[in-house]
């Protein structure tokens, strides 16, 4: 770490997904910061995934206006706070659905290509066979089959039927 990086001088604090979530946080935290004149940037917030994630969209707004007043953030316990990777290790499964989160923008969001192509890797790496759900275009199946993607399911492929159909495989 650079000297100005290292730990000494820093604070790193714990926050629980409870407090994560609760909107007044941000003014109880500056309010700390003023009354005991501590500098925002020596103060690190430690959050786990599973405490991120529980609202997320509250979550990230509030880390938001926290980073914005100078202090940052540290994700712990990446991979074992994150639950489908820990289901990937204790659970026998055979193919993994790619959420469609990751699919519907792929084409233009480079972020989604990014994780597609990790999570196929590491899934592959696993012995599983993907499956990537909410394929709507040529273009989207054009992508997935170059990142090894082992099938696809959504419009483009066929729409749901009492009968399964064959879907590309690699």
């Amino acid at each position: 770490l650079a000297e100005s990086d290292n730990a000494y001088g820093k604070i790193a604090i714990n926050l629980s997904g409870k407090t994560l979530n609760d909107e007044n946080l941000v003014s109880y935290i500056i309010e700390l910061l003023s009354s005991h004149q501590v500098a925002p940037e020596r103060i690190i917030f430690e959050v786990t995934e599973t405490a991120a994630v529980a609202d997320i969209l509250v979550a990230s707004k509030i880390m938001h206006e926290i980073n914005s007043i100078g202090c940052r953030f540290a994700l712990d316990d990446f991979g074992i706070g994150f639950s489908s990777f820990y289901y990937l290790k204790k659970l026998p499964v055979e193919y993994i659905k790619i959420d469609g989160a990751f699919i519907r923008s792929i084409v233009d969001n480079l972020d989604d290509q990014l994780f597609v192509q990790a999570i196929t890797t590491v899934i592959s790496g696993l012995g599983k066979k993907t499956v990537a759900e909410y394929v709507e275009d040529e273009a989207a199946l054009t992508l997935l089959q170059e990142y090894g993607v082992d099938y696809a399911q959504g419009y483009h492929i066929g729409k749901p039927q009492a009968e399964p159909q064959t879907i590309y495989h690699n």
